[in-house]
């Protein structure tokens, strides 16, 4: 893959999708891009279908004593 290829998909990560942002990964040297996509992959930015649930946001069933 080319360098080219890794700069676009840092560069449109949805977490930080910005003309700044965009600018400053096409300034970085090529070792710091690779090294961002991979710590990105493996954090899971690129895969959209992964959504985590975090542990202090549990879902309860509501009932109608929840609102006397």
């Amino acid at each position: 893959m080319d360098v080219t290829w890794y700069r676009n998909k840092v560069a449109n990560v949805p977490k930080y999708r910005s003309p700044k942002w965009q600018d400053k990964v096409n300034r970085m040297p090529d070792r710091q891009v690779i090294a961002l996509y991979h710590k990105f992959k493996k954090d899971g930015l690129f895969d959209k279908r992964r959504k985590e649930v975090k542990e202090d946001s549990k879902y309860y069933q509501m009932t109608i004593f929840d609102f006397l």
